[in-house]
C-alpha cells in the first residue's frame, strides 16, 4: 500500500497495487465472460428460434407433398406405383346406376371387408370410386390418390350406418314412450 496525494482533489489517498498473477487471473475472467457474452449475442432470440421452427415445419410439409406426387415420389422412391389414368370429369348416367348397385353391395360388408373390396381394381377402377362418392353427394378433389377415395368411401358408409343405428334408436325410444 502506498500513500500519495491526489492533485485534483488535493487530498492525501491510499494506492493498492494487486500482484501480477492477481491481475492475469482477473484479465483471464474478463475474457472468459466476454466470449460468453459474444456467444450469448449469437444465440437467436425466442422469435427468431420460432421463425427457424417454422421454416423447418414447412420444409418438411412440402416434402411429404412432394413424395405423395406421382413424379417426385418416383424421385424419392415412395411412391412405386405407374402413373394413374385420366379420369373424365363427367361421370356418366350408367357410372352412376353401376354406383349404386355397388353401395348396396358395401353396405352389407363389415368395414375391413368393404376396405379390402375396394382394393382390388379390376372390381372398383377409380372411375367407379369417383362415381360411389357422386352417388353418395361426396365430389372429392380430382386429383385423389386411390387410397383416400377408398378412405372416404369406408369412411362415409361407416358414418351413414351410424346415422341409421342412432335413427333407430330415436324412433324407437320415442315410440316406447307413448
Amino acid at each position: 500500500m502506498y500513500e500519495a496525494e491526489d492533485l485534483n482533489l488535493k487530498r492525501h489517498v491510499a494506492l493498492k497495487f494487486l500482484p501480477d498473477d492477481l491481475i492475469a487471473t482477473l484479465e483471464n475472467l474478463i475474457q472468459f465472460f466476454s466470449g460468453i457474452k459474444k456467444v450469448l449475442d449469437a444465440l437467436p432470440t425466442v422469435e427468431e428460434a420460432g421463425n427457424v421452427e417454422q421454416s423447418i415445419s414447412k420444409l418438411e410439409d412440402l416434402l411429404a407433398s412432394a413424395k405423395s406426387r406421382q413424379v417426385l415420389g418416383g424421385v424419392f422412391g415412395s411412391n412405386q406405383r405407374q402413373r394413374a389414368k385420366r379420369i373424365p370429369k363427367q361421370i356418366t348416367e350408367i357410372d352412376t346406376e353401376e354406383a349404386r348397385s355397388a353401395l348396396k353391395e358395401l353396405e352389407g360388408m363389415s368395414l375391413d371387408e368393404m376396405r379390402s373390396a375396394l382394393k382390388d381394381q379390376n372390381k372398383y377402377s377409380t372411375r367407379k370410386l369417383y362415381a360411389i362418392l357422386s352417388a353418395i353427394g361426396v365430389r372429392p378433389a380430382q386429383k385423389s390418390s386411390r387410397e383416400a377415395l377408398t378412405d372416404l368411401i369406408a369412411t362415409k358408409i361407416s358414418n351413414y350406418r351410424g346415422y341409421k343405428l342412432l335413427r333407430g334408436k330415436e324412433g324407437h325410444d320415442e315410440g316406447s314412450e307413448q
